[in-house]
């Protein structure tokens, strides 16, 4: 019963943060997958998720994916994700 509800609860968060990583998507601020550098990960320091806005504490993961504009080849933007919204952001950004 417990793992039920729980998984029902989850389920409604990423439905949640899913529509607002759309959003953020559609206005441009998020760019799409795939990054065409590099994706990297570590512990996170506080710093804040671009796809949800909260903060990605000490013990999370932080990943970061590095993207190279087409018109500015030196000018790379930079996104930081928690490791849930980075999944998410992966399916949205490519559906």
């Amino acid at each position: 019963m417990c793992t039920s509800l729980r998984l029902e609860w989850r389920n409604k968060e990423d439905e949640v943060l899913r529509s607002g990583i759309g959003q953020r998507l559609r206005s441009g601020k998020l760019p799409r997958a795939p990054a065409s550098s590099a994706v990297r990960s570590r512990a996170g320091n506080g710093g804040i998720c671009d796809a949800c806005a909260e903060p990605i504490a000490n013990g999370q993961i932080h990943y970061e994916a590095v993207f190279c504009s087409a018109d500015e080849p030196t000018a790379d933007r930079v996104i930081v994700l928690h490791l849930a919204c980075y999944e998410l952001w992966c399916q949205e950004s490519t559906s």
